[in-house]
């Protein structure tokens, strides 16, 4: 009796915290995930999951360290567990999301193509092969395997169309594929994708993460700074980080959108602006990725890697 109650109370918790995640209270759904872990079973599936929900907690807020040790505990179980199971592949989706954001390219490719060839041995035209395809594109943009990579994106967008239209998920795809014709200077082009991935997100079905809109308003941003209409860019990078310090104040995505807020002042040659901005982006990444931050500094981003939220 007393270990069912147990685990009831762990259950209940790990659905709280799963709440609190859905409505972006991130802070909150890591103090419940945590809290739940005592009152699961170590080696159950539920503690499994719960250990994968704490790593997205934690990736969500940009403790990469915390998000990357919790998401493999929950992979060391479900190896054994559950091989070749669509819970292994979410979870070795997850860590390879993990590895791209740390800037950790070549793990990040090994891991999500793991996940890639699970999901499409279960369901080929499900949405999980299509978000894996969204993930392991940018991670071949990365690499430079840019046909590879708008292959992966067109055919997420196919799946997503059928499976979830009017979705945040094809609203990052149409971001995704945005970015890589921004890349190749089809700028309009760009524009018109971003405008998709908008009005998208604006006329969806269910609630949409509030962080989506900011990534969409920095991505506007890349295409003006790339184009050459600094004072759009500006605009732009502002807006997203009004959006992202109301849902993520601490996130390495916001400290991304104050870099780009950085350049785009020193290219106007307002460098104090620029160096308010530069400063504040650095606090923010010795903080949750020194690993990151030593590849940031000894090998600027390209073109391509602006955009780091298109995790779905």
């Amino acid at each position: 009796m007393g270990n069912q109650t147990s685990r009831s109370r762990g259950m209940y918790l790990v659905e709280e915290g799963n709440r609190a995640f859905r409505c972006e209270r991130f802070q909150e759904a890591i103090a419940l995930h945590l809290e739940a872990l005592p009152y699961l079973e170590p080696q159950s599936m539920e503690m499994a999951d719960c250990l994968d929900h704490l790593g997205q907690d934690f990736w969500r807020v940009g403790e990469m360290t915390q998000a990357l040790k919790f998401s493999k505990n929950a992979l060391t179980i479900k190896e054994r567990a559950v091989p070749n199971s669509s819970s292994l592949a979410k979870t070795l989706s997850n860590i390879g999301c993990i590895f791209h954001e740390r800037g950790e390219y070549e793990k990040a490719y090994y891991l999500l193509e793991g996940a890639l060839s699970i999901r499409q041995k279960i369901d080929p035209e499900s949405i999980d092969v299509a978000v894996t395809c969204t993930n392991l594109g940018l991670v071949l943009m990365q690499l430079n395997r840019v046909q590879e990579a708008i292959e992966l994106h067109q055919l997420a967008r196919r799946i997503k169309q059928v499976k979830a239209p009017n979705s945040a998920t094809l609203a990052r795809t149409y971001v995704n594929l945005a970015n890589i014709a921004s890349a190749q200077e089809q700028y309009i082009k760009a524009l018109v994708l971003l405008a998709k991935a908008r009005t998208i997100v604006q006329n969806c079905v269910t609630p949409t993460p509030k962080s989506l809109l900011a990534t969409i308003d920095m991505n506007v941003g890349n295409v003006h700074f790339g184009a050459g209409n600094i004072d759009k860019a500006i605009h732009c990078y502002q807006q997203a980080v009004n959006r992202e310090e109301i849902v993520a104040p601490d996130s390495l995505i916001l400290a991304e959108m104050f870099v780009e807020l950085a350049r785009a002042y020193e290219e106007k040659g307002l460098l104090d602006k620029a160096r308010s901005f530069r400063s504040r982006a650095l606090s923010i990444r010795c903080r949750k990725a020194p690993s990151y931050l030593e590849q940031s500094v000894v090998k600027p981003p390209t073109e391509q890697a602006r955009s780091k939220r298109c995790k779905v």
